[in-house]
């Protein structure tokens, strides 16, 4: 019989394309430092599986056979799922796991985080802090926290990071209302549509988690989407009973006290908490005074689970929490004489500004999981926040009209009227002091609902789609109250009536809606999403004459808005150690209600590597960003009448390079001594493409090639570890280049700029066993001075050299 040549060729083709596990291959899984993990599953096809040894190694005693498009899960608890080819397993050798951001059932991770847990899995660039991670790094400034993290940019204000100015790639960080801030994955704005600007914003030092999404991994996230996404992970119940005590003093009456408990063991579970933080202030009033503040958060959870052998697993979690805030904080600077003198003081007629504030939440979540890889999450949310920022308006001699505030530090103004209120705000000479209450309640409230699929080998292998109803708004009722200045006090106060300065409703509706998916075949995954936004958003202005809200003198304004928000992100990987990934995706930041302001769009792309191994890794990402329709606020933060109003700039155009790097000798702090040492690189360079007149401060007369105000071009952090024993030594420096203040083509040199400065910051810990360890931390400890912020009024300084010491106790 004549053998059959096609089907021997066929054969012989097929037996090529498959790959071959020998019996001697050895392959060995690893955590970042090096060390092998028990306990570790791969799951090939049809069901074939396998197990690491106490050595995390993994002998395949069988020839197995698997096509080229096979797919291999690599599982274990406390580490995030990996998925790997058929190549990545022939030549042995070590795959690295990395740990889980939450140790948490997945249900729950998937219920609060914006990465699913999985953030290689993620499209575009991701940043994860973990609770070790922020714990290492003392972190309770968001400042700090997020220091470290490449294509963000902080501009401080207050030195304790009450309310920061974040931006992702070169969206802007005024008041962190250009990006999206989520808690939870639920948005914690005072009011993400009408009002986003972070007067509230989460305590990082209650939080177990920081995701930072950029590029096309934040389509899912809304509505900012231009920059990027941040979502603080809150303290999860834990699986068992147990909980941590820290505490902390230090100079300038800084301290803090942080306690969380609970027990999740059962199928119910709880948990409470608590944190505390304060400080006397590092600024001296002329006079004297209070110029620190005091902030308390407390926060609940209590969680129903269905029982093990329940057709549908399904939780039940309810989140409340309360914030409450009490900062003698101000928008007064000084002037640069004064600064060169003494940074660290402020004038006589900032003693009576105040922030008071009370944020409250409520989150309720269901969650459903099916055999079938499904996930249903449910969730109704409910935010209120109310502040009074009492602070300096106006200023007047007396016999002489009064000045803004803002109006006091024009350095080339030398007329009688601004020269007689300048020494009554900084000296304290006889006059008028007008203080306003920026007085505004917000709310946010909304249903939304959220779909997951898990498949599993090539192919499809997952969807996600949602769906948002969202309702928020502020109220502003605000009024003034004019003070007499004697000798240096302000005194016999003429109060105002509520609702006279400014008396009026925003809000805003909308229903936003979103669907990803990811197909994966050969090491390619391709992710494409679709976000859209339909939004109606309105103000009702009563007018300061009818303070009771009668309708008399009712105006109003409506303005509808259709955002269809398209992104496409795919990863490679190359091999074990290597993959690439890029995305493009359209970014949007809706208008506001005046019909006469065109929504902002823009489209980001990005194109990166990582390289991971064990004890190192590596990624570099550059990006693209072309927005028009660029909006501008008239914010009091930045320097405008603070009406809030908001307007359109002209087109831009931010190129950047993201570099981040970390290594370790993976020694054990028990055998030897521990080594680590991390790098971030952000370069940035931003420019306006159109020409254009503006009354923004910060923009002025526009032409095309100006840069861009307030973005640092090069920016970068160094962090360095040791660990011998019981000892441990964290030490971090951050750098950042000079930002110009206003839009312009001149060289750094040749302007002002604020926010240069390079900041070391150490913490040095000793366990003492049982759960219990001492720590001492420094921040500043060059005592570097410079100038944080020139907005709105004045030079203010950074926060200079503060030592704290303190203890954590885990139960």
């Amino acid at each position: 019989m004549r053998p059959n040549k096609p089907l021997i060729l066929f054969f012989c083709a097929w037996l090529a394309s498959c790959t071959v596990i020998s019996a001697q291959s050895v392959l060995r899984i690893v955590d970042a430092d090096g060390r092998g993990i028990p306990g570790a599953a791969l799951v090939g096809p049809q069901g074939l599986g396998y197990a690491t040894d106490a050595n995390g190694e993994i002998q395949f005693l069988d020839t197995v056979k698997a096509s080229d498009d096979a797919v291999w899960q690599l599982r274990c608890l406390g580490f995030l799922d990996r998925t790997l080819s058929a190549g990545d397993l022939k030549d042995g050798g070590s795959i690295r796991m990395e740990e889980a951001v939450m140790d948490l059932p997945q249900a729950l991770v998937e219920a609060v985080s914006l990465t699913g847990g999985r953030p290689m899995g993620v499209p575009g660039a991701v940043t994860v802090l973990s609770a070790k991670e922020l714990r290492r790094q003392g972190a309770v400034d968001v400042n700090r926290a997020l220091r470290s993290v490449p294509g963000v940019y902080l501009q401080e204000e207050d030195g304790f990071g009450l309310r920061p100015n974040i931006g992702l790639r070169g969206s802007g960080s005024e008041r962190s209302s250009r990006i999206s801030i989520l808690e939870d994955g639920v948005p914690v704005a005072p009011a993400p549509y009408t009002a986003p600007s972070a007067y509230y914003f989460p305590s990082v030092g209650r939080m177990s988690g920081v995701e930072v999404m950029k590029g096309a991994s934040q389509i899912a996230h809304g509505p900012n989407t231009v920059g990027g996404a941040i979502n603080f992970i809150s303290t999860p119940i834990p699986s068992s009973l147990s909980g941590r005590v820290d505490g902390r003093l230090g100079q300038f009456g800084t301290g803090r006290l942080h306690f969380h408990a609970g027990d999740g063991s059962g199928r119910w579970g709880w948990m409470v908490e608590a944190l505390q933080a304060g400080s006397d202030g590092f600024k001296v009033l002329d006079g004297g005074g209070a110029t620190g503040f005091s902030k308390l958060d407390v926060l609940g959870k209590l969680r129903w689970t269905s029982r093990e052998d329940a057709r549908y697993a399904q939780r039940v979690e309810t989140k409340f929490g309360q914030v409450s805030e009490d900062s003698h904080e101000t928008y007064a600077g000084l002037l640069q004489e004064d600064f060169d003198v003494n940074p660290y003081r402020r004038y006589a007629g900032s003693q009576n500004d105040r922030m008071d504030a009370r944020q409250r939440q409520w989150v309720l979540t269901h969650t459903l999981r099916t055999k079938g890889g499904w996930q249903w999450t449910n969730r109704a949310y409910l935010n209120r926040f109310d502040r009074n920022w009492y602070k300096v308006d106006r200023v007047a001699g007396d016999g002489q009209e009064g000045v803004k505030l803002g109006g006091l530090y024009a350095a080339g103004d030398t007329s009688a009227q601004r020269m007689s209120a300048l020494s009554v705000f900084r000296d304290g000479d006889a006059g008028q002091v007008r203080l306003k209450n920026n007085n505004r309640s917000y709310h946010t409230r909304g249903l939304e609902t959220k779909w997951t699929w898990q498949g599993q080998g090539a192919g499809w292998q997952r969807f996600d789609g949602g769906l948002r109803l969202h309702e928020d708004g502020m109220d502003r009722f605000q009024w003034v109250d004019d003070w007499r200045m004697v000798s240096g006090q302000l005194v016999d106060a003429e109060w105002g009536t509520p609702g006279e300065e400014s008396n009026r409703v925003e809000w805003s509706q909308a229903l936003a809606g979103y669907a990803q998916a990811r197909w994966t075949r050969k090491g390619w995954s391709w992710i494409p999403g679709l976000r859209v936004e339909s939004i109606l958003a309105a103000r009702d202005d009563y007018g300061n004459a009818d303070i009771e809200r009668t309708g008399s003198d009712l105006q109003t304004r409506r303005n509808r808005t259709l955002a269809v928000l398209p992104g496409l992100g795919f990863r490679k990987a190359l091999g074990s150690e290597w993959s690439a990934f890029a995305g493009v995706h359209r970014g949007f930041i809706p208008p506001g209600s005046s019909e006469d302001v065109e929504p902002e769009f823009a489209w980001s792309s990005e194109c990166g590597m990582r390289w991971v191994r064990a004890k190192a890794e590596a990624t570099a990402v550059a990006f693209a960003h072309f927005g028009r329709n660029l909006q501008g606020s008239d914010f009091a933060s930045s320097g405008g009448s603070g009406d809030g109003d908001v307007f359109n700039g002209g087109s831009t155009r931010v190129l950047g390079l993201e570099a981040m790097a970390n290594l370790t000798n993976g020694v054990r702090p028990e055998e030897g001594h521990r080594l680590e040492v991390g790098v971030t690189y952000t370069y940035t360079d931003g420019r306006f493409t159109t020409s254009f007149q503006s009354d923004y401060e910060a923009w002025g007369e526009v032409e095309a090639g100006d840069v861009l105000p307030y973005l640092a071009r090069h920016q970068g952090s160094l962090r360095l570890g040791w660990a011998r024993s019981a000892w441990s030594v964290d030490a971090s420096m951050g750098s950042t280049e000079g930002m110009r203040v206003v839009a312009g083509s001149e060289s750094l040199a040749e302007t002002f700029t604020v926010g240069g400065n390079t900041v070391l910051d150490a913490t040095v810990r000793c366990r003492l066993g049982s759960g219990f360890s001492l720590e001492v931390g420094g921040r500043n400890l060059a005592n570097a001075v410079y100038v944080a912020s020139a907005r709105p009024a004045g030079l203010r300084p950074g926060m200079p050299r503060t030592v704290t010491g303190g203890f954590n106790l885990s139960f």
